[in-house]
C-alpha cells in the first residue's frame, strides 16, 4: 500500500486541528464552553474542527442579516 498519496490529508488535517485549537484558545467561544470545543476538536477530528469553523469562525450567522432584511441587534 502506498502511505505516500495520504501525506497531503494527513497534513491538512493536522493544519485545521492546529488552526482551530489555536483559534479556541485565543478568541473566546460563544456558543458553548471552550473546554467543550478543545475536546470536541481532539476527540472527533477532523469533524470537530470542521463544526467548530462553521460554527464559531463563521460567525454562525450572527452578522447576517435575517430572511426579511432585518440587521442584527447590537449587543
Amino acid at each position: 500500500m502506498n502511505f505516500t498519496a495520504w501525506i497531503p490529508i494527513f497534513a491538512i488535517v493536522v493544519f485545521l486541528t492546529l488552526f482551530c485549537l489555536w483559534h479556541v484558545i485565543v478568541n473566546t467561544p460563544r456558543f458553548i464552553p471552550r473546554w467543550a470545543w478543545i475536546l470536541l476538536i481532539v476527540f472527533t477530528t477532523p469533524v470537530g474542527g470542521i463544526i467548530y469553523v462553521l460554527v464559531e469562525v463563521f460567525d454562525a450567522g450572527t452578522t447576517r442579516q435575517d430572511a426579511e432584511g432585518r440587521e442584527p441587534r447590537s449587543e
